[in-house]
């Protein structure tokens, strides 16, 4: 298999899941490579990722999460 994630990797993992948005800093932590790398390859690879320091996307990316996990629970 690979490596066993770190407890730090487990968390982060947990916060995408529960709502916390896939954010590229997140993305590193997951994977446990350097931030500035996941620039470079998004870059690279042209990655469309949505810019979350904007509030008005951020608050509807937030809602549509909770919308889903409230349908998942019922």
């Amino acid at each position: 298999m690979g490596r066993r994630p770190s407890e730090a990797q487990w968390e982060v993992a947990r916060q995408l899941t529960e709502i916390e948005p896939p954010t590229r800093t997140r993305i590193a932590a997951i994977l446990g490579v350097a931030v500035t790398n996941i620039y470079k390859r998004a870059a690279a690879e042209g990655w469309r990722m949505p810019d979350f320091r904007n509030q008005e996307l951020l608050g509807v990316y937030l809602e549509s999460q909770l919308t889903a996990a409230a349908i998942a629970a019922d």
